[in-house]
This record gives structure tokens, C-alpha cells and sequence, in this order.
């Protein structure tokens, strides 16, 4: 009937917006992903080369 096929067709809309909220946020978790996995990166060359530094000086 009408009614029923303008239930599914809400409800398909429905959906297919709640999938690109989902698309949306798991993009966006996804660069703060990337974001922080660049952070700590570049934290661990800093005490990697700070500690070098610190050595270095040690062994005068």
C-alpha cells in the first residue's frame, strides 16, 4: 500500500542519514587518530634526541 511504501521510504532516509553521521564521526575519529599518533611520534624523537644529548654529556 502507499502508507507502507512511505514507512520504508522514511525509513530508508532515516538510515542513510544515520549512516552518514556514523561516516562522519568515524572520520573524524580517524584524523584524531592521525593527529595523535604524530604527536607521540615526534614526543619520542624529542626524548630520543634529548637522551642522546644527555649521554653525550655524561660521558665528558
Amino acid at each position: 500500500s502507499s502508507g507502507q511504501e512511505a514507512r520504508v521510504s522514511r525509513a530508508v532516509e532515516l538510515m542513510v542519514a544515520h549512516v552518514e553521521i556514523l561516516r562522519r564521526h568515524h572520520d573524524r575519529h580517524e584524523a584524531e587518530l592521525k593527529e595523535t599518533k604524530k604527536m607521540l611520534l615526534q614526543q619520542q624523537k624529542n626524548f630520543c634526541r634529548s637522551r642522546t644529548v644527555t649521554d653525550s654529556e655524561g660521558d665528558r
